[in-house]
């Protein structure tokens, strides 16, 4: 894996926990809505699992993968953060963390769009020595 597709998965894993705390607020929300209902009609068979029982499971679940990705995401930031060098460390910041195009961080920099492509191609190379250095490269 490059650096380039390592520091890109943290948008998608961003994305992902996004989608995951709807889910889980989703399942919250349902979950508070069952109400038992007291009939002496027959039931259908659930295996004596209730409603509230699957839904407490599958929010179990997601927070346990939650946490998994959130580790990953520790990961990155560190990674990020052992760039030395503040303008190449700006650069990874922006772009991977904030979500900031090229002429935004430019920009902000107060260079030109060529000369941030440069700097980042330099903060890539860091960020591979890094990965080396962890044993980060699957």
């Amino acid at each position: 894996m490059t650096a380039k597709e390592y520091l890109t998965r943290l948008r998608h894993i961003n994305q992902r926990l996004n989608l995951m705390a709807e889910q889980i607020n989703s399942l919250r929300d349902s979950a508070e809505r069952i109400t038992p209902t007291l009939s002496n009609m027959p039931k259908a068979k659930n295996h004596g699992v209730s409603m509230v029982e699957e839904a407490v499971v599958r929010i179990v679940d997601l927070e346990t993968d939650m946490k998994k990705y959130v580790a990953q995401i520790a990961e990155i930031h560190r990674v990020i953060h052992d760039v030395k060098d503040p303008v190449l460390y700006a650069i990874l910041v922006k772009r991977y963390v904030s979500g900031c195009g090229w002429y935004e961080i430019a920009d902000d920099l107060g260079v030109s769009y060529r000369h941030v492509c440069r700097l980042h191609s330099m903060a890539l190379g860091e960020v591979e020595r890094t990965m080396r250095k962890w044993h980060i490269m699957s």
